[in-house]
């Protein structure tokens, strides 16, 4: 697992299953953040083709995943976000990568 903090407590990270040989990206937004006026997009992608990835946008959820993204153990993988609260987006400052 890779993880990065942001300046304004939200968590990314980069979760990897050794079973299923998948990453899948995670972003958490503080606790005291209002889900109602919040959407999140959270993107996980190998490093080798951009072309494969996965997306997820959710609104009022406090943490949000992405679909796993099945990946060879060799593999470079990084989750990104975005989050929108209160009408100002914020993207992740650097991506969580493994």
């Amino acid at each position: 697992m890779a993880a990065t903090s942001q300046a304004d407590g939200t968590v990314l990270q980069l979760m990897w299953s050794q079973a299923c040989s998948a990453n899948w990206g995670r972003i958490t937004l503080p606790q005291e953040t209002d889900l109602t006026t919040a959407s999140v997009t959270a993107t996980v992608a190998t490093t080798e083709d951009a072309g494969r990835a996965q997306k997820s946008v959710a609104t009022g959820q406090q943490t949000v995943y992405t679909p796993i993204l099945v990946v060879e153990v060799t593999d470079q993988a990084c989750a990104a976000g975005q989050w929108t609260v209160d009408g100002v987006t914020t993207t992740a400052d650097q991506p969580a990568c493994a």
